[in-house]
């Protein structure tokens, strides 16, 4: 419990000061064109970082669990990893970067002609930090391997306050471009200091080639979250079709509800993660049965509290809103309705973790990939649906009944899967 209200604190406040840096950007230029800018310019950057992340900590982060207490062992699997990251992200980012003029326009067609070369610059400085970003992300799943939990997750809140540190002191002086380079610049800090914490370890392109086993657990998750961790980048598209800062206010609401549930994630899901990898390398499965669902359980609750807070906060919120992002108060008033209808995205986004994590425990890294990319051929089909006939809360809705689908799927196949599992280990005992 100790260790969960750490972290969940520590998570908070990275929650805090991630919003705050949003919102100061939006207070000091106000939801309009640039800030609709800024928000498209963040959506490849953010989409390849995160499958980038989400593929090669679904792949090592069990490996990192087993080898833990051997130093040795430790680095070297460091450094095959950082090797098999910086040759996948570094070469898509620098394609990326090389062809931006080409593809901005075609993913954000809403947005006007200066809209897109100033969303362009700002995309082109926010693709090396999202390589330096996925590093970082491996860094940290290597130190939780350790149950180094706190010190991973303490280097990330300090490079997020020298990031609005920075964001702060030059957005009056040099315009919204300023918060790219300020993005850039804290995770350079960040990556420099999970270097050192995680001993140096420099990454090593002969042994990543030579690595099968990362490569062959990877591979299903890089191929499926190409797909459907593009979500962000289809919901850019359809909000760049909006009025001028719809975009804006969508995202902001998006990235709160995000947030949140990266707390819940961190503080209630992640913890368990060294731990059904070591429960399913004994054939505990009874054990990580047990796990899961608590975790599920623990999730659910605090969701609840924050529906009960969202209802109990209406009287002002529209006032509150309107202030920091200088909308009218029926546009505020919206974005209550917004946060309500996501609460069904929070729960899926904060509980899938421990799911997946699960199957990826059980050296499964298929299964997850094929529900997602499923899901996310469904999804193309209902947010366009939701926003033709319903604007932005028509795509809030289509967003939520994604990502539940997905997690009710997944975990009937969980069930299912360690029910075979135990069944299988019961069959070799001696009679």
């Amino acid at each position: 419990m100790r260790l969960a209200f750490t972290l969940g604190t520590l998570a908070s406040l990275q929650f805090v000061v991630g919003l705050a840096l949003q919102l100061a950007v939006f207070a000091l230029l106000g939801a309009g064109e640039q800030t609709d800018a800024w928000v498209a310019a963040q959506a490849v950057p953010f989409v390849l970082a995160t499958i980038s992340a989400v593929s090669f900590q679904g792949a090592w982060q069990g490996r990192f669990a087993v080898v833990g207490e051997r130093q040795d062992e430790w680095i070297a699997a460091q450094r095959v990893a950082q090797g098999q990251v910086l040759m996948l992200t570094g070469s898509i980012a620098a394609g990326l970067v090389a062809t931006a003029s080409l593809w901005v326009p075609l993913l954000f067609p809403g947005l006007s002609l200066k809209q897109w070369s100033l969303t362009t610059s700002m995309t082109c400085i926010l693709l090396p930090a999202c390589v330096l970003n996925a590093q970082s992300a491996l860094f940290a799943s290597a130190l939780r391997g350790r149950d180094g939990f706190v010190i991973a997750e303490v280097v990330i809140l300090i490079g997020a306050l020298i990031g609005i540190a920075l964001t702060v002191a030059l957005l009056d002086r040099y315009g919204v471009v300023a918060a790219a380079w300020a993005q850039l610049a804290r995770s350079v800090l960040v990556f420099v200091a999970s270097y050192l914490i995680g001993g140096r370890p420099t990454p090593s392109l002969r042994g990543a080639l030579r690595d099968r086993t990362g490569w062959r657990l990877s591979a299903p998750i890089l191929i499926g979250s190409t797909f459907y961790k593009t979500g962000p980048i289809v919901d850019r598209y359809w909000t760049s079709l909006a009025p001028a800062g719809g975009m804006t206010t969508f995202n902001l609401m998006q990235l709160g509800m995000g947030a949140v549930a990266s707390v819940l994630e961190r503080a209630l899901c992640v913890p368990a993660i060294p731990s059904l990898a070591r429960l399913a390398d004994t054939s505990d499965h009874a054990g990580m049965r047990k796990l899961y669902r608590q975790r599920l359980v623990r999730v659910g609750i605090a969701v609840g509290i924050v529906l009960l807070t969202l209802l109990a906060v209406r009287p002002w919120w529209g006032s509150l809103v309107g202030s920091l992002l200088r909308i009218d108060a029926d546009a505020a008033a919206s974005t209550w309705w917004l946060c309500i209808v996501l609460v069904g995205y929070l729960y899926p986004a904060a509980a899938g973790s421990i799911v997946v994590s699960s199957f990826q425990a059980l050296h499964d890294t298929l299964t997850p990939v094929r529900i997602g990319t499923i899901g996310f051929a469904l999804s193309l089909l209902l947010k366009a649906a939701g926003f033709l006939s319903a604007g932005l809360p028509g795509l809030a809705a289509a967003i939520a009944v994604h990502y539940m689908g997905n997690m009710v799927v997944m975990t009937w196949l969980l069930e299912r899967r360690l029910n075979r599992e135990g069944s299988r280990c019961s069959n070799r005992l001696p009679k």
